[in-house]
């Protein structure tokens, strides 16, 4: 099977690319978009030129005494083999996406009314519950 893949929204609005199972996509705003080819080829130009400025280069990690400061790679891929947490500066990435999870989650969980007593009795009257004999 080929490798798949997921472009998402990154750093400044340019785009990260990664692989996934799933099929080709484009995830905006937490929406799944299917993608073409010839959008594919368009974001990737468009990643490409990004990586030729200087925006999202230097180390936005605020330990400046390590000593990786500044070594992406070495530094993820520490992270990595330790599985820990993700990279300082990476973590605002994260928080921005647990807390869009958090008002999703509260924004979905509602308290459940009471089911009315008249329910309950109408439910006694059309199928009332068999006793068991014991």
């Amino acid at each position: 099977m080929k490798g798949k893949i997921c472009l998402t929204l990154g750093c400044s609005g340019s785009w990260q690319k990664s692989a996934t199972p799933a099929e080709p996509y484009v995830r905006m705003g937490g929406k799944q978009m299917e993608l073409s080819k010839e959008k594919f080829v368009h974001i990737i130009k468009e990643i490409r030129e990004v990586l030729k400025t200087d925006e999202c280069s230097e180390c936005s990690c605020p330990n400046m005494r390590c000593e990786w400061h500044g070594d992406c790679y070495s530094c993820i891929r520490i992270y990595r083999h330790f599985g820990h947490h993700v990279p300082r500066c990476l973590q605002f990435v994260l928080d921005k996406k647990i807390a869009r999870i958090t008002q999703a989650a509260e924004n979905e969980i509602l308290k459940r009314s009471i089911t009315p007593d008249e329910y309950y009795d109408y439910l006694n009257l059309v199928a009332p519950k068999k006793m068991s004999v014991e």
